[in-house]
């Protein structure tokens, strides 16, 4: 009865239901900070654990599963082949990687050279002394968790119903949103990186330089936290 009805659910609403499975909470929590921020000025003051990442990397896992169910009932899929061999897959990866970078540096020289000042964040992180494991761990699933469905999801998806150009600009938004929280500096240089992503799963339709290079870029944020 249930997978019946799925099968009678619209497009817009398959879309809004899988965008909400992975998203909803974070693109919620992060508006509520960001608009705290400009309300109080305060900053939204969080810790975080090795428990918290284990815990995350469970709910990441648990969210993934009820998608590609509500998927497979659809009979729809997201395509996880990979069409690179080895020395192309990992030079694309250190290409996401060197422009991630790139535009981040880029962002905050300006950022910091227009207002001669320190950056403001809207949240920060205390506590954090992580283990090398759950890093590794939350690092593999956030990864794959974010550009499967971000990327990997969306841009096939509206596609279909309108272009590359514009399922493009939608993948970079909803990546935008989540990220709020990390404030208007720290978000903006995740507009670029959206792009880059998306344009060379666009080009190459092939999802895992992007869960790769979205590994790397995690491990090498954690680990900058427990200096």
């Amino acid at each position: 009865m249930l997978p019946n009805y799925i099968k009678t659910l619209s497009s817009k609403a398959e879309f809004f239901i899988v965008i909400s499975l992975a998203f909803g909470y974070s693109i919620i929590m992060s508006a509520i900070i960001f608009i705290n921020y400009f309300l109080s000025g305060a900053s939204y003051q969080y810790s975080n654990s090795d428990i918290a990442l284990v815990s995350n990397i469970i709910y990441q896992v648990l969210i993934l599963a009820m998608i590609f169910s509500f998927l497979n009932a659809r009979e729809s899929n997201i395509t996880l082949s990979n069409n690179f061999n080895i020395i192309k897959l990992l030079g694309i990866c250190v290409i996401l990687i060197l422009s991630y970078y790139l535009f981040y540096y880029l962002f905050i020289i300006i950022a910091t050279w227009s207002s001669s000042a320190t950056i403001n964040q809207t949240s920060n992180l205390t506590a954090t002394k992580f283990s090398l494991i759950p890093i590794i761990l939350f690092s593999a699933s956030n990864g794959f968790f974010e550009e499967i469905i971000v990327v990997g999801y969306v841009i096939p998806v509206v596609t279909e119903r309108r272009n590359s150009f514009y399922a493009l600009n939608v993948s970079v938004f909803i990546r935008l949103l989540y990220h709020l929280y990390q404030g208007p500096v720290a978000a903006l240089h995740i507009i670029p990186m959206g792009l880059v992503f998306g344009l060379i799963f666009i080009k190459y339709k092939n999802i895992w330089p992007l869960i790769i290079a979205h590994f790397v870029l995690d491990v090498i944020a954690l680990l900058q936290l427990n200096t």
